[in-house]
């Protein structure tokens, strides 16, 4: 499950890291958005946006971690320096009244996380047609 917001920042992210990784031209946000979302469960917070703890140094990212502390996430993947700052080596553990989630850096998740997947053997067609198919919330 992800919070809305988290797909907010996903959709408001994409052009400044499709330039970074040289994706000429851009993935359109919002279709890229609908396809996340066609594969994950979005809902609105289970908690009131005042209560969220200070996590970060940003409290805008501080709502991305609450979120999926709160949902039981086991991994977030963020670049984001305030989320997994630079001298974390790629990877960041957060913990809350009772709530964990690991917080890793895409290199960190694929290096670490994801070595040795054979990715030639996995068919992302799939993303497609749940879109066509109006499963991503049209």
């Amino acid at each position: 499950m992800a919070g809305v917001d988290l797909f907010s920042e996903y959709e408001r992210k994409i052009p400044a890291v499709s330039a970074k990784l040289g994706l000429e031209p851009a993935p359109d946000p919002l279709t890229a958005r609908r396809q996340v979302e066609a594969i994950c469960v979005a809902a609105e917070p289970i908690f009131d946006r005042a209560t969220v703890p200070a996590l970060t140094t940003d409290p805008d990212d501080d709502l991305i971690v609450w979120t999926a502390l709160s949902a039981g996430a086991d991994l977030l993947i963020s670049d984001d320096k305030d989320i997994v700052p630079a001298d974390a080596h790629g990877s960041r553990f957060f913990e809350h009244a009772g709530h964990t989630v690991l917080a890793v850096r895409f290199g960190y998740l694929m290096e670490h996380q994801l070595a040795g997947v054979d990715w030639a053997q996995i068919d992302g067609s799939m993303l497609a047609q749940l879109y066509r198919a109006g499963a991503c919330g049209k």
